[in-house]
């Protein structure tokens, strides 16, 4: 098996390295082995004929995000270029797709990443992708009334070398957090 090093170094400082050989394509690389999402010419799944894709990816990588964003965002992409089939990428396609991601299961907050990240996408290819999608409101973690019961307990044991007044501190502390709903 003959490596060969491709385009440039990831953003991750990982020179990137292809493989090619007789029992690929020819002699042409396939899929990245360090990055297996990288979508690379000779790969099955490489959007022949859909320069769009592959200008996309060197638009994202140059972009000043952090590099997992810039990995997270690409693997979106794939995501829907895989799913598109032969189509070409168009709006109605994209919501059809995200749409797709909420019967499979996926949480609001997933399809609230993979909407950004094609949103980007489409953004750079002239065709604004606007939806309201809202970020799901999560109640904040709460106790209940047995977590509050041992965490007075353990007020009242105190600690090694308290004094009775800093017990009777800690526990109306913890009794001021658990009625006002501070904590």
């Amino acid at each position: 098996m003959v490596t060969a090093p491709i385009r440039r170094s990831t953003e991750l400082g990982l020179q990137v390295y292809l493989t090619k050989g007789a029992e690929h394509c020819g002699s042409a690389p396939f899929v990245c082995p360090i990055c297996p999402f990288l979508l690379l010419p000779g790969d099955p799944d490489y959007p022949q004929g859909m320069e769009p894709f592959s200008q996309y990816h060197d638009d994202l990588f140059n972009r000043d995000f952090a590099p997992e964003t810039k990995l997270r965002y690409w693997q979106v992409v794939i995501t829907y270029r895989r799913w598109l089939g032969d189509r070409s990428p168009d709006i109605a396609a994209a919501k059809e797709f995200l749409a797709w991601l909420s019967t499979r299961g996926y949480r609001p907050r997933s399809i609230l990443l993979y909407y950004h990240a094609l949103r980007l996408f489409f953004d750079f290819l002239g065709q604004p992708l606007k939806l309201k999608l809202r970020k799901p409101k999560e109640l904040p973690p709460y106790h209940d009334q047995s977590d509050v019961e041992q965490l007075i307990a353990q007020a009242e044991r105190g600690l090694r070398g308290q004094r009775p007044w800093q017990k009777q501190r800690n526990k109306t502390l913890i009794l001021t957090l658990a009625c006002t709903g501070a904590s």
